[in-house]
């Protein structure tokens, strides 16, 4: 989460991809809002009244208020943009690939990540493809007692995944990558030779 001080920082420039759904879904979402929380959103974002009313008549919205508003009221804030069709609810990863989007690349270098998932050590192991010029690795997670490598078994998820979910994860997977965060990169190529090999 941005502190107002970051927020009032930030462009009042446009950054809406749709003005018609920007301007129906700023309505659905603040229109309903709790006075306190409107408050909130307006002294969040260092604004008067008067903005809530021009998104209502014109559809243009800054990053200050889609933050703002995206924070007090939990929602994704590329739904105020009309880049999302799902509310969703906001999200670290998605304010961070906002703001790298809208070219804010020093303010997500100050956010703070939050603690990293301990990822299983895994080693690799040679695939016995049969005489392929460059023998292809594939990563096996190393359990409680030592496997002979002939019994390892991949880590293909046991459960299928949501559409939805899977673009959600490529999302973040690519924020992280952007971010530099460590290993991040090298996983999104590893998925687009998968996809495009």
């Amino acid at each position: 989460m941005l502190s107002a001080e970051q927020i009032q920082g930030l462009k009042r420039t446009n950054i809406s991809a749709s003005s018609e759904k920007t301007k129906l879904r700023f309505e659905e979402i603040f229109k309903p809002a709790k006075i306190k929380q409107k408050q909130a959103v307006r002294e969040l974002a260092g604004v008067t009244s008067q903005v809530a009313h021009n998104i209502y008549n014109t559809g243009n919205i800054s990053a200050k208020m889609v933050i703002a508003v995206s924070q007090v009221l939990n929602v994704n804030p590329f739904y105020l943009t009309g880049e999302a069709d799902e509310p969703g609810e906001f999200s670290e990863e998605a304010l961070r690939e906002l703001l790298l989007k809208h070219g804010y690349r020093d303010l997500v270098a100050s956010i703070e990540l939050p603690e990293k998932k301990k990822r299983p050590y895994t080693r690799h192991v040679k695939s016995e493809a049969p005489a392929a010029e460059d023998a292809a690795e594939e990563e096996v997670p190393i359990v409680a007692e030592d496997v002979p490598e002939d019994q390892c078994q991949s880590s293909t998820p046991v459960f299928p995944l949501e559409e939805a979910d899977q673009a959600a994860m490529l999302r973040a997977l690519h924020i992280r990558a952007k971010a530099g965060i460590e290993g991040a990169q090298e996983t999104l190529d590893e998925i687009n030779q998968l996809l495009l090999g």
